[in-house]
């Protein structure tokens, strides 16, 4: 080996070892994102993001990585809110248990004036069936957004990682993907399609 390949050898191991550590460096609750390869904190509540999509991904992100066992049985339901600098999102509230009850998750919801879209996340039962069915937008997610005299869109995660939105009378569209790794490297998004509403 010639001393100009082996300092590039001791390079991009080091670059390796320093890659492996900033990522293994990060806390567990701080939920990071690799984007092209760079870690990247999920925005918490409250953080002003700049259009609705990254809002509403960053909101579905929170919502499933922060959500409880119990929290992570239920239909999870929230609202991305307009702010004075961008958008936002409320906390989220969710339904009984999905699997469980005898009866179909219900969440009382109400949009509010500064609401620009909701939010939605579909739990992974672990049973075939339910989980293929909570890869879609529903019949009732559809009436809630066609009820909207503002016609604001859904955005669903589904138990398989898709984000997938649907706006008024339109065919749902996957915008992005999440891919949960372990703890120490936490979640990549890709995305699939650029959307308007």
């Amino acid at each position: 080996m010639t001393r100009q390949s082996h300092s590039v050898s001791i390079s991009l191991l080091a670059l390796l070892v320093l890659s492996a550590i900033g990522c293994a460096g990060l806390q567990p609750t701080e939920r990071s994102l690799l984007l092209s390869g760079m870690p990247y904190p999920v925005p918490a509540p409250g953080a002003v993001l700049g259009s609705v999509e990254e809002a509403a991904i960053a909101a579905l992100v929170h919502a499933r990585t922060t959500a409880t066992r119990v929290e992570r049985e239920s239909m999870l339901v929230g609202s991305i809110v307009r702010v004075e600098n961008g958008l936002t999102w409320s906390e989220p509230q969710r339904s009984g248990s999905f699997f469980r009850s005898a009866g179909r998750p219900v969440v009382r919801y109400v949009l509010s004036g500064t609401a620009v879209a909701t939010y939605v996340v579909h739990p992974r039962t672990g049973h075939f069936e339910v989980d293929r069915l909570n890869e879609r937008i529903t019949p009732s997610e559809k009436r809630f957004v066609k009820a909207d005299p503002r016609h604001r869109p859904v955005f669903l995660l589904t138990p398989s990682g898709r984000v997938l939105s649907y706006a008024h009378d339109a065919e749902p569209v996957e915008v992005a993907a999440v891919r949960w790794g372990r703890a120490d490297r936490g979640l990549s998004i890709s995305r699939v399609a650029e959307i308007s509403h």
